[in-house]
């Protein structure tokens, strides 16, 4: 299984569980949405990622959680779905400072 060889190689906190439901997704989906109505998200442009926020249904649960819908979105949304997983990493699980102020960049090659 692929996250038991990550665990085997990786420090203790990279992979971090993440649900697919509506307590899950919906902090960090509430998060994109300020961002985004404040012009605040810098995506550069990007084709892709604009199609398939495009795509997107939301889908809002009795006590106000939201999430998006991947039955009832109308083509591909892997990658609105990563940026929500990646808003919530770094929320929640995120450093408040850079790694480089503890190291140098690191070069390959």
């Amino acid at each position: 299984m692929l996250i038991a060889e990550i665990g085997d190689i990786a420090p203790p906190d990279f992979v971090v569980p993440f649900g697919q439901g509506t307590k899950s997704m919906s902090p960090a989906l509430k998060e994109i949405e300020g961002l985004v109505f404040n012009h605040e998200l810098e995506h550069g442009g990007d084709p892709v990622l604009r199609w398939m926020c495009d795509n997107m249904v939301v889908v809002t649960n009795d006590r106000g959680d939201i999430a998006p819908s991947k039955g009832k979105s109308t083509e591909k949304i892997d990658g609105m779905v990563a940026l929500i997983m990646a808003v919530d990493r770094a929320k929640r699980h995120g450093s408040p400072e850079s790694v480089y102020e503890g190291r140098a960049l690191l070069e390959f090659g």
